[in-house]
C-alpha cells in the first residue's frame, strides 16, 4: 500500500471514529460494556484521549467487576498520562497494582507509574518501579526503557557511574530499538563527559549525531560535542560542530552559548577576529544572556591577544561598570592593568592595583594586588623586585601555576639553571596543561643546554616540536636540535630537522641560520656543491650579518675550487665602501680579494686590499699575518725587478 492510500485509510478511520464519538450518547447506564470499550479503545489509538478518559470511566463505574476492568483500568492510566494528567494516572495505576485480579501486564503498569512519578519529580519512587521492572520481568517490553530511564535519572541526580551502568546495560541488549540505543548514547555521553571522560564522550555523541535518529537531541548532542572538543582541545572541530548548531537551530535557545563556544574556538587556534566577530554578534543579539559577563571579559582578553589595547580598555571598563559584583571584577581589573602596562601608563596601572586593594580585605584582593606588582616588575625586567612577589603567590591556588612559570623564567634570566629547572619540574608535575608549556619547554632545553646536558635538553626540544607546533618556540626548538645534531656530526637528523623548519617556517629568520650553519659545517666537510645549495639560501636571509657570513662563505668554496672571478664577486659582496672598524668579516674577505689578486699577478690590488683589511681590522694577530703578506708582496716585486 503506497503512502497516499495509506493517508487515505486514515483519514477515512478519523472520520468514521469522529461519526461514532458525535452521534454516540454520552456514557450512560444503559450502555453495553462493548460499546464503552470499543469506542474508548477506539479514541485512545486516535489519540482522542479525554473521550477515551469519559468512556473508560464510564465502563469502570457500570462495570466495576468486569472481566476486561483491569485492562480498562490502565487504558484509563494511559490515557491520564498522555494529556498530563500525570497526579492522577499514578493513582490509577496504583489502585492497578492493588487490586486483587491479577492482571497480565503487571510490567506496563510498573513501568507507567515510574513514569507518571518522574514527570511528578518523585525519582525516588519512579526509580523504584523501574527497579522492579528489570529485576522482576528481564524479557517485558518495558525492560530496555526502563534501564534507559534508570539511567537518566541517575544522571539528573548526579549519581553519574550508576547512570553509566545501566545505560551501558541497556545499550548491551541487542533487541534494543534504534531510537532508544540513540538516547542511551546521548545520555552516556553526559555521564562520560562529567566523569572527564572526554575521548569516549566525543564518540558516542559524534554517532548520536551521524544518525540523525533523534532529531530532538541533536541541537544538544551538538551543543556537547562541542564543548566536549574543547575538553579535548580539538578548537578546529569544536568551531565546526558549533556552527553546524547555530546554522540547523538558528532559534535555539542554546545560540548564545554556541557563538561563545565557537569563539573560544576561534581564538584557541589563531583565528582571533573571527572570534572577535563572533563575540561582538553575541553581544549585539543578544544583549540579555547571562552570558554577557563572560563575553564582555572574554572580549577583553581577545583584544589584549591582537594587542589592541584601547578597545580592551574600553571593554573591560564597561564590564566593571556593568557588573560591579561579578566575580571576574578582580581578573578584568588585572587585564585592565595589563592592558595599561603594555601602553606604558604605569600610574593607570598603580590606579588599578589600588583598586583590587580596595575591593575587600580579603586575602583574595590582596594576592591579585600582589600578582600585578610581580607582572609590572617583571615586565620592567627588574626579577630582583619581582621575586618575592611571585614567592609569596606560591600559596594562592589561582596563581601558583603563574607563580612557578614566573620563578623559573626570572631564574633563568638570572642564570640560576638549577633553580630554574625545580620549579619548571613542579609545574610540569602540578600542571601539565599550562597554558605556555610550550615556553616552559624551551627555558628547560635552555636551561639544560646551559649546564651541558644536552640529553636532556633535546628531550625538551623535540616535546615542544611534536606537541606545540603553533606556538613560536617551534621554530627556535628546531634551530636547537639543528645545531646539537651538527656539532655530533650526525648529518642525517640534522638535514630531517631542516626540512621540518623549511616547510614550516620558510620566512622565520632562524631557517636562513640554520641554512648558514649547515653550508659551513658542509664546507669544512669539503662537501661543497650541498655547501653552496644550503649557502645560497641563507644569502637570502633579510638579517645583514646573516647574509654576509653566507656569501663570505660561497666564495672560500669557489676560492677552493679555483674559481677565483666567483670567489672575488663573492668576497666584494662582503665588503662595504666604509665599513666599521672591527668588523671582522670584512678584514677577512679584503685579506681574500688580496689573495686572488696576488695569485692572478695583479699586485697592486693585492697591496691595495690587503691595506683594506688592516685599516678595518682590529685583531693585532690578524694585522701582523697580513703585513707579512704586504712583506712578501714588496720583496717579490723587488725580486721581480
Amino acid at each position: 500500500m503506497d503512502r497516499k492510500a495509506r493517508g487515505l485509510l486514515r483519514y477515512t478511520s478519523l472520520i468514521l471514529l469522529l461519526f461514532i464519538i458525535l452521534f454516540t450518547p454520552l456514557p450512560s447506564f444503559g450502555a453495553s460494556s462493548q460499546e464503552l470499550f470499543q469506542v474508548g479503545t477506539g479514541a485512545f489509538n486516535e489519540g482522542f484521549y479525554q473521550v477515551a478518559e469519559a468512556q473508560f470511566r464510564a465502563f469502570l463505574r457500570t462495570y466495576p467487576h468486569h472481566t476486561d476492568a483491569k485492562e480498562v483500568m490502565y487504558l484509563l492510566g494511559k490515557a491520564l498520562y498522555e494529556q498530563k494528567k500525570f497526579a492522577e494516572a499514578k493513582e490509577v495505576f496504583i489502585e492497578l497494582l492493588r487490586s486483587q485480579m491479577a492482571f497480565q501486564a503487571s510490567d506496563a503498569v510498573y513501568f507507567w507509574l515510574g513514569r507518571s512519578c518522574e514527570k511528578l519529580d518523585d525519582l525516588t519512587s519512579a526509580q523504584s518501579n523501574f527497579l522492579t521492572v528489570v529485576t522482576k520481568y528481564p524479557h517485558s517490553l518495558w525492560f530496555q526503557s526502563s534501564l534507559f530511564l534508570l539511567g537518566k535519572i541517575s544522571f539528573q541526580e548526579g549519581q553519574y557511574k550508576r547512570s553509566e551502568m545501566y545505560l551501558r546495560k541497556s545499550l548491551q541488549d541487542l533487541k534494543i530499538t534504534p531510537s532508544l540505543s540513540c538516547s542511551s548514547k546521548f545520555w552516556l555521553g553526559l555521564a562520560l563527559y562529567e566523569q572527564g571522560r572526554y575521548k569516549e564522550t566525543e564518540n558516542l555523541l559524534q554517532e548520536v549525531v551521524d544518525s540523525r535518529l533523534k532529531e530532538d537531541l541533536l541541537e544538544e548532542a551538538l551543543y556537547w560535542l562541542g564543548e566536549t572538543h574543547i575538553k579535548l582541545k580539538k578548537y578546529k572541530r569544536g568551531a565546526a560542530i558549533f556552527r553546524s548548531l547555530l546554522k540547523y537551530f538558528p532559534q535555539s535557545s542554546l545560540s548564545p552559548h554556541a557563538l561563545y563556544g565557537e569563539s573560544l574556538c576561534l581564538y584557541m587556534f589563531e583565528r582571533k577576529e573571527e572570534a572577535l566577530k563572533g563575540l561582538l554578534t553575541l553581544k549585539n543579539s543578544f544583549s540579555h544572556t547571562l552570558l554577557l559577563p563572560h563575553v564582555l571579559s572574554f572580549m577583553g582578553e581577545v583584544y589584549i591577544g591582537l594587542n589592541r589595547y584601547q578597545e580592551a580598555i574600553e571593554v573591560i571598563k564597561e564590564f566593571l561598570s556593568r557588573f560591579p559584583q561579578d566575580q571576574m571584577r578582580g581578573q578584568a581589573l588585572l587585564n585592565l592593568g595589563w592592558c595599561y602596562l603594555k601602553r606604558g601608563d604605569l600610574a593607570q596601572v598603580k590606579e588599578v592595583t589600588y583598586e583590587i586593594v580596595k575591593l575587600s580585605p580579603t586575602e583574595r584582593e590582596k594576592v591579585l594586588a600582589q600578582y600585578i606588582l610581580a607582572e609590572l616588575n617583571t615586565y620592567d625586567g627588574n626579577c630582583k623586585e619581582a621575586m618575592p612577589y611571585w614567592f609569596n603567590l606560591l600559596n594562592a591556588a589561582p596563581y601558583r601555576q603563574d607563580a612557578l612559570f614566573k620563578i623559573a623564567l626570572c631564574s633563568f634570566q638570572e642564570e640560576k639553571f638549577k633553580e630554574s629547572l625545580v620549579n619548571i619540574d613542579l609545574l610540569q608535575l602540578e600542571y601539565p596543561n599550562f597554558y605556555k608549556m610550550g615556553e616552559v619547554l624551551w627555558i628547560q632545553g635552555e636551561s639544560f643546554r646551559e649546564l651541558g646536558n644536552i640529553t636532556e635538553a633535546s628531550k625538551a626540544y623535540l616535546r615542544v616540536i611534536k606537541e606545540y607546533r603553533k606556538t613560536s618556540w617551534h621554530p627556535w626548538c628546531l634551530y636547537r636540535l639543528i645545531a646539537i645534531f651538527l656539532d655530533e656530526e650526525d648529518i642525517y637528523e640534522t638535514e630531517k630537522y631542516f626540512e621540518i623548519l623549511k616547510k614550516r617556517h620558510f620566512s622565520h629568520e632562524l631557517f636562513y641560520e640554520a641554512a648558514l650553519k649547515i653550508g659551513i659545517k658542509k664546507a669544512k666537510r669539503v662537501e661543497y656543491e650541498a655547501s653552496l645549495n644550503y649557502l645560497t639560501l641563507a644569502a637570502h636571509s633579510p638579517n645583514i650579518t646573516v647574509m654576509k657570513n653566507a656569501v663570505y662563505w660561497q666564495g672560500e668554496i669557489y676560492f677552493k675550487l679555483n674559481e677565483y672571478q666567483k670567489a672575488f664577486n663573492s668576497y666584494q659582496m662582503v665588503v662595504v665602501e666604509n665599513p666599521s672598524p672591527g668588523d671582522a668579516l670584512s678584514a677577512m674577505a679584503y685579506l681574500e680579494m688580496g689573495n686572488i689578486k696576488y695569485l692572478l699577478d695583479d699586485q697592486r690590488e693585492a697591496k691595495e686590499s690587503y691595506k683594506k683589511a688592516i685599516e678595518v681590522s682590529h685583531d693585532d694577530k690578524f694585522k701582523e699575518k697580513v703585513k707579512l703578506l704586504l712583506k712578501e708582496l714588496k720583496e717579490s716585486k723587488r725580486g721581480d725587478t
